[in-house]
């Protein structure tokens, strides 16, 4: 039994040793992995902030893209709303003119007809005042001869 004893406590040795070598291999390899998640953690955030970077700079370069496709197009709205504008304004002056031109004529019209009317008053109007006139002179002559007769 004593042997048996000593060979146990050597047997509980080389087990003790055999863990503590066993721990002390697992915890370098559990430093290693973590070592190792560690880089890889980092490396991976610097790629995501690299790519979140990249990303940033293409969606201000879409933004600013955009911005100059929006620009120019508002340009061209700009443009061709002007030139309705000046083509309607065209239009309006051109209706003015002809509405002018109408009125005026209209108004030369009216002018004509009335100096014809008054034309025709003074002409209607001599030609009663003649009449008058000869009547009266008729008249004169028919009451000199009649002051002449009766007195003569």
């Amino acid at each position: 039994m004593p042997g048996d004893i000593g060979s146990l406590q050597v047997e509980d040795l080389k087990l003790k040793n055999m863990r503590n070598q066993m721990q002390t291999r697992h915890r370098s390899e559990v430093r290693e992995i973590e070592d190792r998640n560690q880089t890889e953690i980092a490396r991976t955030m610097e790629n995501h902030e690299e790519a979140e970077a990249k990303l940033k700079e293409a969606y201000e370069v879409q933004i600013s893209q955009e911005g100059a496709q929006l620009e120019e197009r508002l340009a061209h709205v700009r443009e061709r709303n002007e030139a309705r504008i000046s083509s309607e304004k065209n239009q309006g002056d051109q209706e003015v003119a002809k509405i002018k031109k109408s009125n005026q004529e209209r108004i030369a019209e009216y002018q004509k007809a009335g100096e014809t009317q008054i034309e025709a008053m003074k002409q209607k109007l001599q030609a009663q005042t003649e009449a008058l006139h000869e009547k009266e002179k008729q008249e004169a002559r028919r009451n000199g001869l009649n002051k002449k007769g009766v007195s003569g």
